[in-house]
């Protein structure tokens, strides 16, 4: 609570279940009222304990100054005193009375001292006895406060708390000042008693001109006064305080008990209709801005139009089959449609030209199977179509048609006594479609492809085929396109979606740009459109595809988060 001067304080607790809650604040102001009532009750029994224990002590005095006046009326004889005596004791019963409370008040204030002496056990110090001082009684007020405040922290702390520590400093300090007050309230209270006393020496003297015998039974009348008075005061005090302990009540009171409320207040529904609207909109697009932040691969058109400034020459999608040649003569799917529109577009891009270079940024991104099936596309034309296995160092044709291996482009290189019909065979995918193997795998496969013999086998390719297609290794990894392109009219480069990592857009752009290379046009394959014409046709075999060149190639695997993110 921040301001413990206010008046009124409200009092909420949130629970789950209403009845419970409901009983448990009841609970807890009712033990807090009881607990301020027992603060109260605490000081008073301290009182009226100190009081008892006073008035037995006035108690045995009295009767035994009362037998000691009657064993002296016997021992004496005395059935009655003189006038004058009784107007002696008369007298001095009004200052005996004031002389009897002053010495009360002493043996109070005695016992105080005693209380506050003993600082290894604070107790409440009584204060109904001790004579009515405002600024005494307030420091007696607080003190009692703090002793009470500790005794309750020390219920579950130990002394060493901090908490405690702080109290009992507190107490400390109002101790030395209620010490320093109790000294000065006994000097008070000394001036008092000697000017009683002075009173009560004037009729001592008076009480010597009496006989003897009188002047005994006057002296122990007085000492009866005396004791009488002392008795009356304590008995006094202790109806006082004994009514004032019945007449307590708590400083606090309950204006509205607690009543649970019908309705929850929390969760509050509409809020958390709310928040589920506002949530369920932001972590979708959450997820997708993380998954284009955090991908590195080609997920659409957009991703190439932003690094790659070349034109598309044709664009095939995804497709499930397991067939390496998807275009026969009458075969009318999209994906042979894609095919056959890619034939007229690069009818426009050789501009008359015939050898055309088929290459990539990596392997596996499908430029075998291209090459492939436009071969078998234009071969559909009544066109000779010649196939070219130039990726030297790993070819993939020739197990694609599921053709042994036999000679080729090496062995024609390195042999000059090798005739060209020796290379050239039927491929088994079209009657026009030929093949020409690469052959052994070389130790120096770029110095044949710039050997003098290899550009004298592609003149004389030229004038027996319409069409001549290369496929070569990809100009991501080898030197091998960029020498072969000075053989070709057109150069294609293939890209694959979800595959190719959109920083190797940047290597055709870059090979044109310094001019390493022939003019080059893109082919975006295996696209995965996400509904329409590209739904269910397009690239793919079923099965892992890759390259295998070792260093050559770069690796592709990624965890199965990873391949969650390709597939989303």
């Amino acid at each position: 609570m921040t301001n413990k001067n206010v008046s009124t304080i409200d009092l909420t607790l949130e629970s789950t279940l209403p009845k419970y809650g409901e009983q448990l604040l009841t609970t807890l102001i009712q033990k807090y009222v009881e607990l301020n009532l027992h603060d109260k009750n605490v000081i008073a029994d301290s009182t009226l304990s100190f009081i008892n224990a006073r008035l037995s002590k006035i108690t045995d005095e009295l009767a035994g100054v009362e037998d000691r006046i009657s064993g002296y009326k016997k021992r004496n004889q005395l059935a009655d005193i003189s006038e004058q005596g009784k107007v002696l004791i008369a007298s001095s019963a009004d200052f005996t009375v004031k002389l009897a409370e002053v010495e009360t008040q002493l043996a109070a204030l005695d016992a105080v001292a005693g209380y506050l002496n003993d600082t290894k056990h604070p107790r409440v110090v009584p204060s109904a006895v001790i004579p009515q001082d405002i600024g005494f009684n307030a420091l007696i007020q607080r003190y009692n406060e703090l002793v009470l405040q500790r005794e309750r922290l020390l219920l579950a702390n130990t002394e060493d708390n901090p908490l405690v520590q702080n109290i009992t400093t507190q107490i400390a300090g109002v101790r030395q000042d209620m010490i320093a007050n109790v000294a000065s309230t006994r000097k008070q209270l000394a001036l008092a008693k000697q000017s009683q006393q002075a009173l009560a020496n004037q009729v001592t003297s008076q009480i010597h001109q009496v006989p003897t015998i009188e002047r005994g039974y006057i002296d122990l009348s007085r000492l009866q006064q005396i004791k009488q008075a002392q008795y009356i005061f304590l008995q006094e005090k202790w109806e006082e305080t004994a009514i004032g302990r019945t007449a307590n009540v708590s400083n606090s009171k309950v204006i509205d008990s607690p009543k649970a409320e019908k309705k929850p207040f929390s969760p509050k529904g509409k809020m958390i209709y709310i928040l589920g609207l506002l949530f369920g909109l932001a972590i979708p697009l959450a997820v997708i801005y993380l998954k284009g932040l955090f991908n590195l691969r080609i997920q659409g058109m957009d991703d190439i139009e932003a690094v790659n400034k070349l034109p598309i020459l044709g664009m095939i999608a995804h497709s499930d089959e397991m067939e390496q040649v998807v275009v026969t003569k009458t075969s009318r799917s999209p994906i042979a449609e894609q095919f056959r529109a890619m034939r007229t577009n690069l009818e426009f891009a050789l501009n008359g030209g015939k050898r055309i270079l088929f290459t990539s940024s990596m392997s596996g991104e499908g430029k075998s199977y291209v090459a492939l099936n436009l071969a078998v596309t234009l071969a559909l034309l009544d066109k000779k179509v010649l196939l070219m296995e130039l990726d030297l160092r790993k070819p993939s044709i020739t197990s694609k048609l599921g053709l042994p291996a036999g000679k080729g482009f090496s062995h024609y290189i390195v042999r000059p006594d090798m005739r060209l019909d020796e290379i050239i065979m039927a491929s088994g995918a079209h009657e026009n479609v030929h093949l020409i193997q690469a052959g052994a795998i070389p130790p120096n496969p770029s110095e044949l492809l710039v050997h003098p013999r290899t550009q004298e086998l592609m003149d004389e390719l030229a004038k027996r085929y319409d069409y001549i297609l290369m496929d070569a290794p990809p100009v991501g990894m080898m030197t091998d396109a960029q020498l072969l392109s000075r053989y070709a009219d057109c150069c294609l480069y293939l890209v694959r979606q979800g595959f190719t990592l959109k920083e190797q857009l940047r290597i055709p752009n870059d090979l044109v740009a310094s001019h390493k290379i022939k003019p080059i046009q893109l082919i975006v394959n295996d696209i995965k459109a996400k509904g329409g014409y590209y739904n269910n046709y397009g690239y793919g075999y079923g099965y892992g595809y890759g390259y295998g060149y070792g260093d050559y190639g770069q690796s592709t695997k990624r965890g199965k988060w990873w391949m969650f993110w390709r597939k989303s």
